[in-house]
């Protein structure tokens, strides 16, 4: 009785494996129906966006560039809302709702309303914080859902008379909101000259926002001294 080799056994064995390992993968046609069911699905997604972005209120807010452009992160403008600055407390909600505003914002913050006046020219001016959805809809205003933080500000002291020493000024509650996306992408030609005009300081930037139902702000585009800078489809 003959007897098979080592060898002969090992690539017996190689064959087979490679045989079980054949049967278990998918055929061909799973394979294409799943790639076009994820194309499908991306391509639903980017639908949806666009049709938000398309049905939302306008809303056009000041905005100061923070880094225009980094090559290893894509080109884009990182952008700052002036609408974030921090604005004493008092300016901004009422009285009756100040208790409850602080406590919700204690600690790390929490989720506001944020309304704005859009009579006001170039952009919109924050008017008012609130912690439920304005329940009158006024085409001059557009509430916003935003996050928000209690802070302080310091206001800069009187100077001294003669002979007195000089006295720091109390701190005053303050407010920051963290109103929209930050990032403006662009292809290469686009971010260098904005990158040329805004480093310059010739051209003043806002932001136009797209404001869903919801209170969802999207980034619609840019607008430069006048001038939209927005994605072809709109």
């Amino acid at each position: 009785m003959s007897e098979t080799s080592p060898a002969a056994r090992s690539t017996g064995s190689l064959s087979m494996t490679s045989v079980k390992e054949f049967l278990k993968r998918p055929p061909p046609q799973a394979l294409l129906a799943a790639t076009a069911f994820l194309v499908l699905m991306m391509g639903a997604v980017a639908v949806s966006h666009e049709l938000s972005l398309r049905s939302g209120r306008e809303l056009i807010l000041a905005v100061r560039p923070v880094d225009p452009r980094e090559i290893l992160m894509g080109h884009y403008v990182q952008l700052a809302y002036v609408a974030g600055d921090p604005r004493p407390l008092e300016d901004l909600i009422d009285a009756d709702e100040a208790p409850q505003l602080r406590e919700t914002l204690a600690g790390d913050g929490g989720w506001v309303w944020a309304v704005f006046d859009t009579r006001t020219s170039p952009a919109a001016e924050l008017v008012e914080i609130t912690l439920s959805a304005p329940a009158s809809h006024d085409e001059g205003r557009i509430a916003v859902r935003v996050s928000a933080m209690m802070t302080e500000i310091y206001p800069d002291a009187a100077p001294p008379k003669d002979g007195e020493e000089i006295t720091p000024p109390e701190p005053i509650p303050a407010i920051t909101v963290r109103v929209g996306p930050d990032r403006y992408y662009a292809d290469q030609t686009e971010a260098e000259t904005l990158d040329a005009a805004l480093r310059s300081g010739e051209r003043s930037l806002s932001a136009i926002l797209s404001v869903s139902k919801e209170g969802e702000a999207s980034l619609r585009g840019l607008q430069a001294e006048g001038e939209r800078i927005v994605p072809g489809w709109f």
